[in-house]
């Protein structure tokens, strides 16, 4: 019965030194990359693109459920965008929206790699399911809006990569999208 104790003992103190060791590296992670990622947090908590082109738009948005405005024409644009999208675009279509009726094709059909190609499609209510949204191409919950003709401008906020920044400031990843170690592999 001894043996068996003393095996079962040595048994929980390897499993239990293995758990400690992967405890360390994640703190050692967070305290290392928490420069880095306080910074990308803070980045994400607007939008500024910057573009020129045959197109005509003005929109104001609380969300995209309460919005209004309309464009038409397309557009090649500068992007510092939702959800980590850094680069250039071409952006086409049109849309026109009172309060959260209306209808939309709007899309960035060329880009280069870290600005998400997409094309939204609908009519009537945006729903916060719909993929574009779901899939990080566009934020829901963006406050905002758009403006131009021939030079286009759009500034958002984006409240809850908002939250995100505070919530880092104290360690926790509200977003799921801090930096980590793993990243740097090749």
């Amino acid at each position: 019965m001894k043996k068996f104790l003393l095996i079962l003992g040595i048994a929980g103190v390897l499993f239990a030194g293995g758990s400690a060791k992967a405890d360390t590296n994640r703190v050692l992670e967070k305290i290392v990359l928490y420069p880095a990622n306080l910074v990308l947090d803070a980045l994400d908590t607007f939008t500024l693109n910057i573009g020129f082109g045959p197109v005509l738009e003005a929109r104001l948005q609380a969300t995209a459920a309460i919005w209004g405005g309309g464009r038409v024409g397309m557009s090649w644009k500068m992007y510092k965008a939702y959800n980590r999208q850094y680069g250039f675009g071409t952006e086409d279509g049109w849309y026109w929206e009172f309060v959260s009726v209306g209808e939309e094709n709007l899309g960035v059909l060329e880009s280069t790699s870290l600005v998400n190609k997409y094309t939204e499609i609908r009519t009537g209510f945006p729903e916060p399911f719909n993929p574009v949204y779901r899939n990080g191409n566009r934020d829901y919950w963006a406050i905002g809006g758009s403006l131009g003709g021939l030079v286009i401008g759009d500034l958002y906020i984006h409240p809850i990569d908002i939250a995100d920044f505070v919530t880092g400031i104290f360690f926790y990843d509200l977003k799921g999208d801090d930096l980590i170690f793993d990243d740097f592999r090749w």
